[in-house]
């Protein structure tokens, strides 16, 4: 099975592919260019394995929450791919691949995103399966949440971050978390992706990307119809 992975949902841009039993990854920070440097990225990669886009049966993206331009710009592209090869397309939250990686951690696993505004995406995890809702949580509720949680591995592209932010803003911690920070997991997006494509089949058409809050045009239209 040929399978395509895209991770545009933070600065980090994150690919994976598998291709007649060989699987080449690429994860570098990008900042604001996935536009520019998401598919030139993949054509690289492609031609190591040298194969086509045509040769895909499928395609894991991961849908956010995370940047909304990000989320934008892999999801147009997974499409497109779809499109014009005729594979299959699969939507994956982006800390659902995170805390795959961790699934045999032996205790609670808590992905975080930054999202801006002084707030962190998040969710908990036991055993790679998500225990409640995401999250959009203040750097005091964020540690309320850790010190709730015995034996916490924080991990994500922004763990580090938000353990910063909950120090800054003077919030206490009854224990120091496990930390391990990830920029990108294209290789557990791949994997899980393609186990929810056996479990469940390709996504429908309508797929859209993961958003927890509002955009900031959505805002502002709010805004102004209130008026």
């Amino acid at each position: 099975m040929n399978v395509l992975a895209i991770d545009t949902a933070t600065e980090n841009l994150g690919i994976a592919f598998e291709a007649g039993g060989r699987r080449i990854t690429l994860v570098a920070r990008m900042g604001l260019g996935h536009g520019e440097n998401l598919v030139p990225c993949m054509e690289f990669l492609f031609k190591q394995l040298d194969i086509e886009p045509s040769d895909l049966d499928l395609v894991v993206c991961c849908l956010g929450p995370g940047s909304f331009t990000g989320l934008r710009i892999g999801l147009a592209t997974a499409k497109g791919i779809r499109t014009g090869s005729g594979c299959a397309l699969v939507g994956v939250p982006g800390p659902d691949a995170i805390a795959y990686r961790f699934r045999k951690f032996n205790g609670p696993v808590l992905p975080v995103i930054d999202a801006r505004k002084h707030r962190f995406y998040c969710a908990v995890y036991t055993g790679g399966e998500r225990r409640g809702d995401f999250l959009d949580a203040s750097p005091g509720e964020l540690a309320s949440l850790i010190n709730d949680l015995s034996g916490v591995l924080l991990t994500g592209p922004h763990a580090g971050a938000a353990l910063e932010k909950i120090r800054l803003e003077g919030f206490s911690l009854k224990t120091v978390p496990n930390l391990i920070e990830t920029p990108a997991e294209p290789e557990s997006l791949l994997e899980l992706g393609k186990l929810r494509f056996k479990e469940k089949g390709a996504a429908p058409p309508t797929i859209g990307p993961l958003y927890i809050r509002k955009s900031e045009a959505e805002l502002a239209a709010g805004e102004d119809e209130g008026k």
